[in-house]
């Protein structure tokens, strides 16, 4: 018995031809990739099963490898000035209740100057 490798792909999807790059996922990553291949010339189709783009609800933490990729895309000024920069936490065991203060400044930068 063959398998169908189309079952259940709605009739008209299954003619669909795509000559491109396909992305599936609309987060930060997804979208990052979709620019980047854009600025190089390349089509791009982004694939969301989000029916909207959402801005609340989660919380994003970068590093400075994905600050640097960020100001490569171009968007990394635009982040800064609209977005706080995380100086530090705090870790607390609720078992002992011991905590750690962690610092994330950098000697000798001021807060807001470029990683």
């Amino acid at each position: 018995m063959e398998s169908d490798d189309t079952a259940g792909v709605h009739e008209d999807a299954k003619s669909l031809v795509y000559e491109g790059v396909v992305i599936v996922g609309g987060g930060i990553a997804g979208l990052s990739i979709a620019l980047a291949l854009h600025r190089v010339g390349l089509k791009s189709l982004v694939l969301e099963r989000g029916s909207t783009l959402r801005a609340t609800g989660a919380a994003l933490n970068l590093w400075t490898n994905a600050w640097r990729a960020l100001h490569t895309l171009g968007v990394a000024d635009d982040l800064r000035a609209t977005h706080f920069r995380l100086e530090g936490s705090q870790m607390v065991c609720l078992e002992d209740e011991m905590s750690k203060q962690i610092s994330y400044r950098v000697p000798g930068k001021r807060v807001g100057q470029g990683s």
